[in-house]
């Protein structure tokens, strides 16, 4: 399985320069870009290898202007699962002169997870990787047109060839390439090869007389206007003088125009009192918390825990502790956990708070471990018993107040 990420910077050559004269504006073309072999990014084998798991669902997998079905019902744990991907189906169609469009591969190789979290921080909004397996001399039905997202085009085997034309934002998104004139660009990609294209930017694909796998890594940066959808609505809905609900019928009276202006220009002055800067970098933090990809190894981490042995390192994990008043031997501790969630593109963030007893030993012992630390479990609570210390510390690491750092192999 191919297991390279590509970097930003075989993406874009010069970061400064690349947003400075071409994100948003025109189309970069990089010949050679990805280092190496392009194949450890993304090989036609790992595509078979995911046809044939038996798990692939629509709508992961399109074939190009083919009607015809190429899905199967399977049973998975005695129940009927009707939209799963017909290999077998795929493989005709390809072998008949098909383009096979694979959506979301990140969702499947952990590289490609890697290349969308990279994109992810750089433009703090959210991308996929689409791949495109075309077999020889494929007919492409998508024609000329343009998409609602930057693209950033990898050509991994095989050629294509691309005309690309200046960015039409606000246009329709199909075109006759006779009324677009002569293209900026009109070129074969070969592996290796990376094009750049703005959102808006026409485009028209065509095959050549070998196999062809591109990757098509799509990411779709805020506009002004959904950012600021984003500012004024964090300011209605969180002030309750915008909250009522105004009877709107045909005769409309006086009354509720007044109150539309009012309401309008008390927006308008809380708009002027935000601080731009600050909020920009919310915006940002916010749009790249959403993106992304979630993380965690849970599991892990708890059979890591269940393995700990007296030799174990242990050192503060990411709850906050606060601790309370002692009171005949034991302290009170109050446990601090953050936890994220995201819904519908935005990720809302809670505490979650616990109470416990302990023994004083032992809040003691954590109240002297700093950050940094890694002890064993006797040498953070010598409570004269090695075994009875690490079945403490690792209850503590269930609740993340410690974390297990050097495990047994």
């Amino acid at each position: 399985m191919s297991t390279r990420a590509p970097i930003f910077d075989e993406l874009v050559g010069d970061e400064q320069v690349f947003f400075r004269e071409y994100f948003d504006r025109m189309p970069l073309l990089r010949r050679a870009a990805i280092q190496g072999d392009v194949r450890e990014v993304l090989r036609a084998e790992d595509l078979d290898e995911l046809l044939h798991r038996e798990s692939l669902r629509l709508p992961y997998v399109s074939i190009f202007g083919r009607e015809s079905s190429y899905q199967v019902s399977r049973l998975i744990h005695g129940k009927p699962v009707t939209d799963c991907v017909a290999p077998e189906r795929v493989h005709e169609h390809f072998l008949s002169g098909a383009t096979i469009q694979w959506y979301s591969m990140n969702h499947f190789f952990p590289n490609l997870r890697e290349l969308t979290s990279m994109l992810a921080r750089k433009f703090a909004s959210r991308s996929e990787v689409i791949a495109f397996l075309s077999a020889a001399g494929a007919k492409e039905s998508a024609g000329c047109h343009q998409d609602p997202v930057d693209l950033f085009i990898i050509q991994v085997e095989g050629t294509k060839n691309w005309k690309v034309w200046a960015p039409r934002k606000g246009e329709p998104t199909s075109h006759e390439p006779d009324e677009l004139g002569e293209p900026l660009i009109d070129t074969d990609l070969a592996p290796g090869d990376v094009l750049y294209m703005p959102y808006g930017t026409p485009h028209l694909v065509s095959s050549k007389n070998a196999m062809s796998l591109h990757l098509s890594v799509a990411v779709k940066p805020r506009k002004w206007s959904e950012l600021l959808i984003d500012i004024v609505g964090d300011i209605v809905n969180g002030d309750a003088a915008f909250r009522g609900f105004p009877h709107l019928d045909e005769q409309l009276s006086d009354e509720q125009a007044d109150t539309l202006e009012r309401l309008a220009g008390l927006l308008a002055e809380r708009i002027a009192l935000i601080d731009p800067k600050a909020r920009l970098q919310q915006l940002a933090r916010a749009g790249r918390d959403a993106a992304v990809p979630s993380n965690g190894h849970v599991f892990g981490d708890a059979a890591g825990i269940d393995r700990a042995q007296k030799t174990t390192g242990f050192k503060r994990g990411p709850a906050e502790v606060l601790f309370g008043d002692t009171d005949d031997g034991t302290c009170t501790l109050e446990i601090r956990k953050t936890t994220s969630a995201s819904m519908d593109g935005k990720v809302e963030h809670s505490i979650r708070r616990t109470r416990i007893k302990v023994p004083e030993k032992i809040a003691a012992g954590l109240r002297h471990m700093t950050e940094g630390d890694i002890l064993t479990a006797e040498d953070v609570f010598p409570v004269g018993d090695a075994e009875r210390s690490l079945e403490v510390a690792k209850s503590l690491a269930r609740m993340d107040i410690l974390q297990p750092v050097r495990l047994p192999s």
